[in-house]
């Protein structure tokens, strides 16, 4: 009951809706007439579906005014539901002075819903929720059918009639369930209620339900409620959320709200900037709802997922007409929010005007056209009218012409012969901008005009005899295609390369590589479907490919240093070199690494290229080589292979952080140590000791597992002197700790 709904509800709401007008009829029966029915509440609690021995729950929940504790409750299993109305409910409760459970509500009274002439006498004949709740308790059959479990002449029939019986049962509950949370006096009504005004103001209590009657078919398990008794306050979760209006038809709009823990909503209508309010709920909540077939067929898909996130609240209004709503909701317990009020919302005018139709199109001399055209009806908001073209039925279409006047009928379009052959649509727009058309109709005009001049011709050329060309897809949307043409000297003749057209905006050609002119001409024209042939565009000139890769680089001589290598390579000899690329790995690696781009102009004047390289020090040598790369991207391959090593300096910085102490009533000295060091050589730490004013000898040494030492050698009353170096192997060392001087003590 969060709130107290189950989801079955969703699904009947649809059945809710079609209930009123008979909730109206059955709230004014008398006692006599209701049980003189066969389907009253009594005789619906043989739920022939239920299996001996089950357990049915119940959801309880709590609401404290500090003065009073309000409980409301729900039943999971209708008949159940309906059993436990017929012979009522007992609340206990512990907490406050108790040191136990106590019954609060009167024993010889159980809690029961009201009898329909109790219900008439409390509530109006206009109370739609109030006929519900008695519609559910006292109400003729739903189903038309007569047939029941009692009189069920076969074994299908019986089956039928346990499933209509199990719906009606349910479909009541649902209802009851409905109606107890839009009201307190409702739900007290339904015996869905219980208040406590015997409680003290900040005691903790704990409730629970128990049904009177006890049957071995079923039974009801105890479910429990704790809370302190303290005034309630609303949350943010359970206040009204901001509404808006959205027009989603020509009359009808939405009124929508995010959803949140609230159970349903009431709707009212302004047309008078909020002085007087008009229920446009009818009496009847608005409930969340999630998307559903209807609303999506109806207002499509976009709208309907609205409602995994909005309440929705459809209303058709006038034309011209400024309206505000306002929104209220109502939780598991009845009360209800403050109202939520809309901004103010005006339906605009999307309902387009009568669509015109042609009565006359005419060229004239093939470069101008007459056109006329009619409408069947004039709207009172028509604005006017405007032409589009296109050169396809399929579009796209363009404007081409002004807005005429509403009253204007005819229309000369002295661009006709440039547009081409195509088609019209003469177009209708009322004052809101909503716009309606005609059909189609073309235009007659011959075609004479030659595409456009074919821009942005390129083209380039592998080693391998390809040419790659592309260019400027034109616009021209008579296009039939591109005609490519090639010659080998610009003052030649130029002939097609391919036979047909191509409407792509590129191709691939071959050529022959081993021919002895440099360079190959290209031109490219547009051919329109009419096969008018455009000027040709400019002419490019595209160079052979050069096949032959440049000499490599000569090793002269390199010189190792401690941190780096330099490097003397004799430049290549040919004309055309574009780059040289050094490489280095490591010996033995099978992966090259690029290291530098060096300038066909390094050194110029030399005839040796010099380079510097300053690699990480490394117990491997390194192998060193250049690549020439030309114009064309030819290359000489890796040359100049050596190797060398470049070792480092042997001292590695390393932060070491030493402190000594004496070891109280003894002669010993404590040191301590720390220092950081992530390489992947395992260090190996060296204390170095001076007693008084000797030299500094090694002690001890130390792995990476230690950090403190013990010198227990010293005299008594001695002076000493202590450092720290940490060896790496391979030469490698530290320097050393700072030096730390301290005096041992005297023995005990």
């Amino acid at each position: 009951m969060k709130p107290i709904k189950i989801l079955l509800a969703i699904a009947l709401l649809s059945i809710l809706n079609c209930q009123f007008s008979v909730v109206q009829a059955q709230v004014v029966k008398t006692q006599s007439e209701a049980e003189a029915e066969d389907t009253t509440a009594i005789q619906l609690t043989d739920d022939t579906l239920a299996e001996p021995n089950t357990t049915y729950g119940y959801t309880i929940r709590a609401r404290a005014y500090g003065d009073s504790i309000v409980l409301r409750w729900a039943v999971d299993n209708s008949a159940a539901w309906l059993t436990a109305n017929h012979y009522g409910w007992r609340v206990f409760r512990s907490g406050g002075d108790s040191d136990g459970f106590a019954e609060v509500s009167d024993s010889l009274h159980p809690i029961k819903p009201m009898t329909l002439d109790e219900m008439k006498s409390t509530f109006s004949k206009e109370n739609k929720m109030a006929g519900l709740a008695a519609q559910a308790l006292y109400g003729r059959n739903f189903n038309p059918d007569k047939v029941s479990v009692s009189n069920a002449t076969s074994e299908q029939g019986m089956t039928n009639a346990i499933f209509r019986q199990y719906q009606e049962q349910t479909q009541r509950q649902i209802f009851a369930y409905m109606a107890a949370e839009t009201d307190p006096m409702i739900a007290q009504a339904l015996g869905m209620r219980f208040v406590d005004r015997t409680v003290k103001k900040g005691e903790y209590y704990t409730y629970y339900l128990q049904p009177v009657y006890e049957s071995e078919l079923y039974v009801i398990g105890l479910s429990t409620v704790s809370l302190e008794n303290v005034k309630y306050e609303r949350g943010i979760t359970e206040q009204m959320p901001e509404v808006d209006v959205v027009q989603v038809q020509a009359r009808e709009c939405v009124v929508r709200w995010e959803k949140n823990e609230l159970s349903g909503y009431y709707v009212e209508r302004s047309f008078d900037g909020g002085r007087h309010w008009t229920d446009v709920s009818r009496g009847v909540p608005s409930w969340p709802m999630p998307p559903t077939d209807e609303i999506a067929r109806v207002y499509g898909d976009s709208i309907a997922a609205w409602m995994n996130t909005y309440v929705l609240f459809f209303d058709t209004l006038p034309m011209n007409v400024t309206a505000t709503y306002r929104v209220r909701g109502f939780d598991a317990f009845g009360e209800k929010t403050s109202w939520q009020e809309s901004e103010e919302f005006r339906l605009q005018d999307v309902t387009p005007p009568a669509p015109p139709a042609f009565t006359y199109i005419e060229p004239i001399d093939n470069k101008y056209c007459i056109i006329k055209w009619d409408t069947q009806a004039y709207d009172a908001d028509l604005k006017g009218f405007f032409l589009v073209f296109s050169e396809s039925l399929a579009g796209p279409w363009d404007v081409a012409s002004p807005v005429f006047g509403k009253d204007q009928r005819e229309y000369v379009d002295s661009l006709a012969g440039q547009r081409g052959r195509g088609y019209y649509r003469i177009f209708a727009v009322d004052t809101a901008g909503n716009t309606s058309y005609s059909v189609a109709a073309i235009n007659h005009i011959e075609d004479i005009l030659p595409p456009m001049k074919p821009t942005g011709l390129t083209a380039v050329a592998d080693t391998n005899g390809y040419v790659y060309l592309s260019w400027n897809k034109s616009n021209e949307r008579d296009l039939q295609g591109y005609k490519l043409l090639f010659a080998n000297d610009p003052r030649h003749e130029f002939i097609p390369v391919f036979s047909v057209y191509t409407r792509d905006d590129y191709y691939v050609d071959t050529i022959d590589i081993k021919s002895l002119t440099r360079y190959g001409y290209y031109t490219l024209v547009a051919v329109d479907r009419n096969n008018n042939i455009s000027e040709p565009s400019d002419t490019i000139a595209v160079q052979l490919p050069d096949i032959v890769p440049p000499t490599g680089c000569v090793l002269e001589h390199f010189v190792e240093h401690q941190d780096s290598v330099e490097i003397f390579w004799y430049r290549s000899s040919s004309d055309d070199v574009e780059r040289y690329l050094v490489y280095r790995k490591p010996r033995g690696a099978v992966a090259w690494e690029n290291i530098a781009t060096l300038s066909p102009n390094v050194n110029r004047g030399s005839d040796v290229i010099r380079f510097v390289d300053r690699p990480a020090p490394s117990e491997k040598m390194y192998t060193y080589a250049i690549e020439t790369l030309d114009s064309a991207g030819l290359s000489s391959g890796r040359t100049a292979e050596f190797s060398v090593r470049v070792s480092g300096s042997s001292l590695i910085p390393l932060d070491i952080e030493l402190k000594a102490s004496q070891v109280k009533k003894s002669t010993h000295v404590e040191l301590e140590w720390n220092f950081k060091y992530d390489g992947k050589r395992e260090p190996r730490g060296l204390i170095y000791r001076s007693v008084e004013t000797g030299p500094f000898e090694v002690i001890t040494d130390f792995d990476d597992r230690s950090n403190t030492y013990v010198d227990r050698s010293l005299p008594a009353g001695a002076k000493a002197s202590y450092y720290i170096v940490v060896e790496f192997g391979n030469g490698k060392y530290s320097q050393p700790s700072k030096i730390v001087t301290v005096k041992a003590g005297k023995s005990k």
